[in-house]
C-alpha cells in the first residue's frame, strides 16, 4: 500500500495519470476524495492530461459511493438534500405540534417542538443514532424522558423515509456499509479490481471514513492496489507571513459587500483578468450574496453569482406557497392560470429589481410549457452575467484547476463562529450517561473536529491562488463577535470604498414645501421614547417617527426586551414561587436566541442576562416588593393645549406606553395607599441629576394618575430606576429614583404640551449636542461629513 503523506493539491492529476499508465489502459481505478467540488477537480485533470483514459477511472465521494452501492439494489432510492432533509423534519414537528396527541406524542418537549435550535438537535441525534446504540428499546414507552421521545420520532421519520423512497446521507453510508459487510469477497462492479486512490484520508467525517475502511479491507483481499495521501496540517493560526494575504476589517456588516467590490474593481483597473478573480462565502449567505449583486451592478464589476434554482429565489417561493395555500389539487391549465394572476398582482413590487422578474419570468414559462411545478422549481435561474469575476463556495474556490490559479480571492464573513464554526448547542435529548467516546459518529460532536477540518479546508484555499496573486480577508465583526482566528497576523489593509463614478444628484433645497402634514389630524399618539428622541435630536425624529425610517433594534435592544419578558412574568400578581431556581427556568423557556444574528453574540448576551437577572434577584430577595402590576399598557388622554405664540388650540393627544412594574409601598388602610413605579434598565446609570429630569419617568407618573386600572391601587409616591449591572460593582442592582412633587403633573404637562406643538410645527432640526450614536442618518445630516463614523 504507497502512502503519499502531505500529498499537494496540484500533484494529485500526475499522480492519478502514473497510476493509470502503470495500472494499465484497461484496469480499472476507483478514487474517493472528501468532497465533491475535488471530484469535480479531479474529473477536470484527467479529461486535460489522460483522456484516453478517463473511461476506466470513477470519481466519487463517500456519498456517492454508497448511493452506487445502495441502488444496485434499489433503483428508485433518492438522495435526501440537507435542506430537504431539515424541510421535512419541520414538516414532521409540525403536523405533530398540530395533532390532537401531542401531549403523548412529545409529553416534555412540546413547548420547543417548532424552536430552530430544538429542529438542530433533532438533525443532530438523528444522524447520532445511526452510528450508536443509545436507542431505547422499542417495548419502553415513550413517555420514559426526552430519550424516548426522540426515539419515537426517529421512528416515525425513518418509516416516512420508507415511504417516500427516500434516504439521507448518515443512513446512506451506513446502510452501504452494512451491505458491504454481508457481501461475500467475490468481485463486484462497485470493487476496485485495479486500484484505490484515497485522496486526503486525514479530513473525512466519522461515518465515511468508517465506510471507507472497510473498503479499503475489501480492496486489500481483492489483491488491489491501495494508494493514501494526506494533508500536512497548516499552522496553528493560518498562514500569517504569507505576502499574498492580508486582511480588511469594515466597521459593518452593511458596507461587507461594497468592501469587496472594490477589492475587486482595484484589481480589475491594475489589469487582472476577472475569470481568475472570485469572491468567496465561506458559508451560505443568501442576504450578502444580494448585497453583492447589487454593490458590482454600482461599480460596474461584472459578477457571476453561484448557479442556482429557480425554486431558491424568494420570490418563487412566495409564489408557489401562494399557489398551494388553498390545499387543493387543480389541472394545470389552472395553477397556469393562477400564478400568472398572483404574477400580475404582485408584479408592482418588482418595479428595478431585474433578478426577481427574471426568475418568475422563467417559472411561468416552464408552467406554460407544461413542467410540473416540481419540475419548474428545478431549472437553473437565468444568469446575471455570463463571464466576469465568481462568486464561489469555499469548496468550489479550493477546486480550481492547477494549471489556472487564482490570481485574487477575497473572502468574505471572515468571522469566528463562521470560519471556523462553531457549535453552539443545548444537549435536549442527552441522558446522564453520554454514549461512549469511540462511537463513530457522521457530524462532528467536538468543536476541534470542526475548526481543524475548516483549517484544513483554508489552508487548501491558500495553496489554489498563484504565487503572484492575492488573498483578502474582509471581517465585519460586531458586538459580542470576533474576526476569524484563521486571519490573526495577516498584513492590516486599508482600503477607501468606492464611490460611484456618475454625477451627484442635485442637492435638496433649503426647505420642501408640500401642502401634506405629516401629522394631518392635528392629534397625535405620543410615547416617552418619541418624546425623548424629539427632545434630543428633532431631526432625527422627524426621519424615525414622522417618515416613518425606523430601523432593525440592534442587539443591546433585544436582550433588553427579553430581560424585560423574564420579569414580567416571574412577578406576575399570584405567582407564588419566586426562588431563583425559578427564575432561571424561565430564562430558559423565554430565552430567544435566534432573534441575535449571531449565535456567538446569542451565547454573549445570554450570559450577560444571566448575570443581569442574578444580580436582580439578590437585591430582590432583601426587598421583597408588593408586585401589583407587571407590563401594565396603558393608553391614556392628554388635555388640550394652547399654543402661546400662535393662540391656536390643538386637539387633545394621547400618551400610550407600557409601565414595568407598579408596587404598592404602603397597605391601603385609612389613607389611601402609596404606588411605587419601577423602570428596568440594562444600560449604564444615570446621573441623579438626570434622574430628577427623566422625561419617561414623568410621562409614567402622569399615566398612572389618569390611568382608570392604575388609580384604583393608589397614588404614585416614588418614581424608580432599576439598573441591573451598576457599572462600578459589577455586582449589585443599582437604584435610582425621586419622590413625586406636588407640581409634578403640571410640570409634565407644560413639558409635553410644548413637545407635541414643536412636532406639529414640522421645524425639525439637528441638534449638535445629541446622543449619535444609534442614529442611522449620519450621512444626511448637515452637522456631519458624509459617512462620518460616531463612535
Amino acid at each position: 500500500m504507497a502512502d503519499f503523506s502531505g500529498l499537494a493539491r496540484e500533484n494529485r492529476a500526475a499522480l492519478a495519470e502514473l497510476v493509470l499508465t502503470e495500472a494499465g489502459a484497461a484496469t480499472p481505478v476507483v478514487v474517493l476524495t472528501p468532497r465533491s467540488s475535488s471530484a469535480r477537480a479531479w474529473r477536470s485533470e484527467l479529461l486535460r492530461r489522460a483522456p484516453h483514459l478517463g473511461g476506466f477511472v470513477r470519481v466519487l465521494t463517500p456519498l456517492g459511493f454508497a448511493l452506487a452501492v445502495l441502488r444496485d439494489e434499489r433503483q428508485d432510492l433518492t438522495l435526501l438534500s440537507d435542506a430537504r432533509r431539515r424541510s421535512l423534519v419541520t414538516e414532521l414537528l409540525r403536523s405533530e405540534s398540530d395533532a390532537a396527541h401531542v401531549s403523548s406524542l412529545w409529553p416534555t418537549q412540546r413547548p420547543f417542538l417548532l424552536g430552530p435550535a430544538f429542529v438542530d438537535e433533532v438533525l443532530r441525534e438523528l444522524s447520532l443514532r445511526v452510528h450508536t446504540s443509545t436507542a431505547r428499546p422499542e417495548s419502553l414507552p415513550a413517555s420514559l424522558g426526552r430519550g424516548g421521545e426522540l426515539d419515537a420520532f426517529i421512528r416515525r421519520y425513518e418509516a416516512e423515509l420508507a415511504e417516500r423512497s427516500l434516504i439521507d446521507r448518515p443512513r446512506a453510508l451506513r446502510s452501504a456499509l452494512d451491505r458491504l459487510v454481508r457481501t461475500d469477497a467475490a468481485r463486484e462492479s462497485f470493487d476496485p479490481s485495479g486500484h484505490l486512490i484515497i485522496e486526503q484520508a486525514n479530513v473525512y467525517s466519522a461515518g465515511s471514513a468508517t465506510l471507507i475502511a472497510e473498503l479499503v479491507e475489501r480492496a486489500r483481499r481483492l489483491g488491489a492496489h491501495v494508494t493514501i495521501s494526506t494533508d500536512t496540517p497548516p499552522p496553528a493560526h493560518g498562514v500569517i507571513d504569507d505576502h499574498r494575504c492580508s486582511m480588511l476589517r469594515v466597521h459593518h456588516p452593511a458596507v461587507e459587500a461594497d468592501a469587496a467590490v472594490s477589492v475587486i474593481r482595484s484589481w480589475l483597473d491594475a489589469g487582472r483578468d476577472p475569470t481568475r478573480l472570485a469572491v468567496v462565502l465561506p458559508q451560505p449567505d443568501p442576504v450578502l450574496l444580494a448585497e453583492l449583486a447589487g454593490a458590482s451592478a454600482r461599480s460596474n464589476v461584472p459578477l457571476v453569482a453561484p448557479g442556482t434554482r429557480i425554486g431558491d429565489h424568494q420570490i418563487v417561493d412566495d409564489c408557489v406557497r401562494a399557489l398551494s395555500s388553498t390545499r387543493e389539487t387543480v389541472a394545470h391549465a389552472e395553477l397556469v392560470r393562477r400564478a400568472y394572476s398572483w404574477w400580475e398582482t404582485n408584479a408592482a413590487g418588482l418595479i428595478g429589481d431585474n433578478d426577481a422578474v427574471a426568475v418568475i419570468s422563467a417559472l411561468l414559462r416552464a408552467l406554460v410549457d407544461g413542467e410540473p411545478i416540481e419540475a419548474a422549481l428545478n431549472r437553473p435561474a437565468p444568469p446575471r452575467v455570463a463571464s466576469g469575476v465568481i462568486v464561489a463556495s469555499l469548496d468550489d474556490a479550493i477546486a480550481r484547476p492547477s494549471d489556472q490559479p487564482w490570481q485574487g480571492v477575497v473572502i468574505v464573513g471572515c468571522l469566528d463562529g463562521r470560519l471556523p464554526r462553531r457549535r453552539v448547542r443545548r444537549p435536549w435529548f442527552r441522558n446522564d450517561s453520554p454514549p461512549p467516546s469511540n462511537s463513530p459518529v457522521e457530524d462532528p460532536l467536538i468543536e476541534d473536529e470542526l475548526v481543524e477540518h475548516d483549517r484544513l479546508r483554508f489552508a487548501e484555499l491558500l495553496a489554489a491562488v498563484a504565487a503572484d496573486g492575492s488573498a483578502v480577508a474582509i471581517a465585519a465583526p460586531v458586538g459580542g463577535v470576533l474576526p476569524s482566528p484563521f486571519i490573526d497576523g495577516w498584513r492590516r489593509e486599508e482600503l477607501s470604498l468606492l464611490r460611484v463614478a456618475t454625477p451627484p444628484p442635485p442637492r435638496p433645497l433649503s426647505e420642501t414645501e408640500s401642502d401634506v402634514a405629516l401629522f394631518p389630524s392635528g392629534s397625535l399618539r405620543l410615547s416617552a421614547t418619541q418624546l425623548t428622541t424629539f427632545e434630543d435630536c428633532s431631526w432625527r425624529y422627524g426621519f424615525e417617527y414622522g417618515l416613518g425610517l425606523r430601523g432593525a433594534g440592534g442587539a443591546p435592544a433585544t436582550a433588553g426586551s427579553l430581560v424585560h419578558e423574564v420579569l414580567e412574568h416571574f412577578l406576575a400578581p399570584g405567582a407564588v414561587d419566586r426562588s431563583r431556581e425559578r427564575l432561571l427556568a424561565l430564562i430558559d423557556q423565554l430565552w430567544k436566541g435566534n432573534e441575535f444574528p449571531y449565535a456567538a453574540q446569542a451565547l454573549d448576551y445570554r450570559r450577560r442576562a444571566e448575570q443581569w437577572l442574578g444580580n436582580w434577584w439578590d437585591f430582590f430577595r432583601e426587598t421583597s416588593p408588593d408586585v401589583r402590576l407587571t407590563e401594565h399598557r396603558f393608553d391614556v388622554p392628554f388635555p388640550a393645549s394652547a399654543d402661546s405664540a400662535s393662540g391656536i388650540d390643538t386637539p387633545a393627544h394621547t400618551l400610550v406606553g407600557s409601565i414595568d412594574r407598579i408596587d404598592v409601598v404602603a397597605p391601603r388602610g385609612h389613607h389611601i395607599a402609596r404606588l411605587r413605579i419601577v423602570d428596568y434598565k440594562t444600560g449604564s446609570p444615570k446621573s441623579q441629576a438626570e434622574v430628577d429630569d427623566d422625561l419617561q419617568l414623568a410621562i409614567y407618573h402622569y399615566a398612572a394618575v389618569h390611568d382608570p386600572d392604575v388609580r384604583q391601587l393608589g397614588e404614585p409616591e416614588r418614581l424608580e430606576l432599576h439598573y441591573l449591572q451598576d457599572d462600578a460593582s459589577k455586582e449589585r442592582v443599582k437604584v435610582l429614583s425621586r419622590f413625586v412633587s406636588p407640581d409634578l403633573e403640571a410640570v409634565t404637562v407644560a413639558r409635553v404640551s410644548r413637545l407635541a406643538a414643536s412636532i406639529l410645527s414640522e421645524h425639525y432640526e439637528p441638534n449638535p449636542d445629541a446622543n449619535c450614536d444609534y442614529c442611522a442618518f449620519h450621512t444626511l445630516c448637515p452637522t456631519k461629513l458624509p459617512g462620518r463614523q460616531v463612535r
